[in-house]
């Protein structure tokens, strides 16, 4: 709301009009003139009324809404003044005399209406359907300047008015300001000189001057002493052959050779494999390669040990096997050489010895179908999940192949069946699963892998194959894994763990450590340490969530590597202190995969003499850390060795189970001890030694647990 109040000349509404401040009284001899002019005056006055309008009068005592109401008209030839904004207490006022005269209304229609119920008074109120009416607006500007008036009479001249006497001198006024700066004068005379300034910096040094004249000879000088030896000539031609020389003592006799002699095969149809390489290793190092013939024959001979076997052809998957040769001993274990599979896809494949002429391959499907020799193929109707039989050898031998061409979530449950009779165990059967990432996992009957059961042992429960991840666990009940850490329990609180004090064979300038573990724990949990006085980790494996190698008490960098996953894997690290590979001294696989590498303790070692802990970190030796570094978990088939374990090496560790056999091994924890002997863990490994059950819980020996998917 805004209100634009009419402007006034020589007064603002509200404000008093400036009144004329009294003279000083005068003297009495003059006060009678001063009378007479007053008088004057005053007719001077009353006749400028009766011409001019009355110039309006200032309100007093009132606030600015009452004067703007009751202000006189402005003035002719009056300017408008600048609309406003009424202030809040304006505002206020103006809604109580509104709210006032609603209310007075309200109550008159009251009474009207109680006056009409009781019958006394008839009348009909009639309201203005505008409302009613408000409280009266300010008042309009002036309207335009009237037409001027007839002059009036002129007046009679009045005598002129005696002089007054001068007034007072005032007092002097204040100083004006400052006037502009003046031109600057004329410039002084010179001052005297000042005082002499430092020297200046060496000039450049001028030219070389002439030589001067050869001065005379000087006396004779010692004789020098004499220069090195010249170069060493080139080499004579070779002597006459001396007279031979009398034998030697006859040295002992080197072992006898191990050979392999065997047949590389096509699992899905049982072909023979032409044009396969078959290369022979140990540490690495090759020792010796071949090539199958048409027939997909080979034959290669070998000094005996433990070996690597590794196939490979153009288009087929390469195969990966170990073996332990003995003198004299010929391997006749055929090589699988599978075709490459599609990415997801497995391959499973049964091979044996034909003295039991049928062996089948069995499969249960996570759907609840099973792949046999009476049901060749099962596809999942409700979603992902397919698989299939390739081949059902009924004369002996094998192959028997099975192919998950398409996984689903849940496990793939592999077994055989003793179709013909006779011992399972004279059947030496073998299981292998391809994955299609170059995995491979191989169960051997013999070797304890899996379960006999049935009626009359002719069932052999062989492995579950994850279908989302594709990793394999042995259904294996009689190989225990070791839990660390009560199951449920928080993280940081457990500690649970096994040591063997004073070791004594520990791996000096290289060392690799192989384990299968299974933990979802968010802790850093520690594996595997090592610690000698002075030094809390001497080899030192911890934090599964990033694995961290510390060798010599010196730590590597995060390698990124995880495990905590809630799923099974294979955990491989090697190191050497003296390596110059550029890519770094330790290397890290990950189920059987290269995942990293880097620079860790470059020409450290480790001592002997150590105390070696299994689920925890120490502070010192025997000393283990908080329950934040505690395995919390399943952990199984642990070795460690003296040696650098290859990449067919570690793979070979993973298709297998620790035996303690294993090339370099100083510890090696394959959990196969009787059910009897269970309140500690042996050590299969020449070195046999004995890991006490330490902590609280303390680790258990128990059957493995499946993945968590």
């Amino acid at each position: 709301l805004r209100v634009a109040p009419s402007a006034m000349q020589g007064a603002t509404y509200g404000s008093v009009a400036d009144l004329p401040q009294p003279h000083a009284p005068p003297s009495r001899w003059r006060r009678s003139f001063v009378i007479a002019l007053s008088a004057l005056c005053c007719i001077a006055v009353l006749g400028a009324a009766l011409i001019h309008h009355r110039h309006p009068t200032a309100l007093e005592d009132c606030d600015e809404i009452t004067c703007m109401m009751n202000s006189p008209t402005k003035p002719p030839g009056a300017v408008p003044a600048t609309p406003r904004t009424l202030r809040p207490d304006e505002v206020s006022k103006l809604q109580e005399a509104l709210k006032e005269e609603q209310g007075l209304e309200q109550e008159v229609q009251s009474d009207m209406a109680y006056l009409d119920g009781e019958g006394k008074v008839n009348i009909n109120v009639v309201m203005n359907p505008e409302g009613p009416k408000g409280n009266p607006g300010p008042m309009g500007e002036q309207g335009p300047q009237g037409d001027p008036g007839i002059p009036g009479p002129v007046g009679v001249v009045g005598p002129p008015g005696v002089p007054g006497r001068r007034g007072i001198v005032g007092p002097q006024g204040p100083p004006g300001p400052i006037g502009p700066k003046g031109d600057p004068g004329k410039q002084g005379p010179a001052g005297p000189p000042g005082p002499a300034g430092p020297s200046g910096d060496t000039g450049v040094q001028g030219s070389k001057g002439a030589k001067g004249a050869q001065g005379p000879p000087g006396p004779m000088g010692p004789e020098p002493p004499g220069g090195p030896p010249g170069p060493k000539g080139p080499r004579g031609p070779p002597g006459p052959v001396g007279p031979m020389g009398i034998a030697g003592e006859a040295g002992p006799d080197a072992p006898a050779p191990a050979s392999l002699e065997s047949t590389v095969i096509n699992p899905v149809d049982g072909s023979p494999v032409s044009g396969a390489t078959i290369s022979i290793l140990r540490d690495g190092v090759e020792l010796a390669s071949t090539t199958s013939n048409d027939e997909g024959e080979f034959s290669v001979t070998v000094p005996p040990g433990p070996v690597q076997i590794v196939a490979t052809r153009e288009g087929s998957m390469t195969y990966r096997t170990t073996a332990m040769l003995m003198p004299r001993m010929v391997d006749s274990d055929r090589l699988i050489l599978a075709p490459t599979l599609p990415e997801g896809a497995a391959g499973i494949v049964l091979v044996w010895n034909k003295v039991i002429p049928d062996m089948d391959l069995h499969m249960t499907t996570p759907w609840g179908c099973n792949v046999d020799w009476t049901n060749y193929a099962c596809t999942n109707r409700g979603g992902a999940g397919k698989a299939h039989l390739d081949r059902d050898d009924m004369y002996g031998g094998g192959p028997e192949t099975m192919t998950i061409d398409q996984p689903a979530p849940g496990a793939f449950k592999v077994f055989v069946e003793r179709y013909s009779s006779g011992d399972i165990h004279l059947s030496e059967a073998k299981v292998y699963v391809f994955q299609s990432d170059g995995r491979i996992f191989q169960f051997d009957l013999n070797n304890g892998d899996g379960v006999i059961e049935g009626n009359d042992d002719d069932i052999w429960k062989v492995c579950d194959i994850d279908g989302l991840t594709g990793n394999v666990i042995a259904t294996d009940k009689a190989r225990r894994v070791l839990q660390l850490g009560a199951v449920g329990a928080a993280d940081n609180t457990a500690k649970s763990y096994f040591q063997i004090s004073d070791f004594q064979r520990a791996p000096s300038s290289k060392a690799s450590l192989a384990f299968w573990m299974l933990s979802s724990a968010d802790n850093l949990g520690t594996p595997f340490s090592y610690a000698v006085d002075g030094t809390a980790a001497d080899f030192t494996l911890s934090n599964y969530k990033s694995f961290v190698l510390c060798v010599g008490g010196e730590c590597g960098p995060f390698s990124d590597v995880r495990a905590s996953d809630g799923e099974w894997h294979h955990i491989a690290v090697t190191w050497d202190s003296s390596s110059t590979d550029p890519k770094g001294n330790a290397i890290f696989y990950l189920d059987g995969n290269f995942v990293w590498s880097g620079d860790v303790a470059k020409g450290k070692s480790i001592a002997n003499g150590g105390t070696v802990v299994v689920g925890n970190a120490q502070t010192a030796p025997g000393q283990v850390g908080s329950g934040i570094s505690n395995f919390v978990g399943q952990m199984s088939d642990v070795v460690w060795v003296n040696r650098v374990l290859s990449r067919t090496d570690v793979q070979g560790l993973m298709m297998s189970h620790v035996t303690g056999h294993e090339a370099g091994a100083v510890l090696a924890f394959a959990m196969t001890q009787p059910d009897d002997h269970l309140t500690n863990l042996m050590d299969y490994s020449t070195s046999a030694y004995v890991g006490e059950f330490m902590g609280d819980p303390k680790p258990e020996l128990t059957f493995p647990t499946q993945s968590s998917r």
